[in-house]
């Protein structure tokens, strides 16, 4: 077993650790990059109400934001919702199919 001082083992760290800063400041990374241009999709559970209402209607005004998709178990709250975001596929309660339990 190698016996390391503790001033080297600080002193290796500090350098190791600015080596990578170093290499992380030249582009290289380990995550992956993000398309700045991208946009957001969004499938809504809960179209009205105070919550499913609320955020729809505040995350949709984000200009990089589609809403996708409706789901609701009210058909009519779904109908309401079907006027607003009319290029969205919706679901309902009558076509979500149940497992057994």
């Amino acid at each position: 077993m190698i016996i390391l001082p503790r001033r080297d083992f600080i002193r290796n760290s500090a350098v190791f650790g600015a080596g990578l800063s170093l290499f992380s400041c030249a582009g290289v990374s380990s995550t992956p990059s993000i398309n700045k241009n991208s946009r957001v999709r969004l499938l809504s559970i809960g179209v009205v109400g105070t919550i499913g209402g609320a955020d729809l209607s505040q995350l949709a005004q984000h200009p990089k934001l589609d809403v996708v998709g409706l789901c609701d178990v009210d058909d009519a709250a779904i109908a309401s919702a079907k006027e607003k975001y009319a290029k969205t596929v919706q679901f309902t309660s009558q076509n979500l199919q149940c497992l057994p339990a």
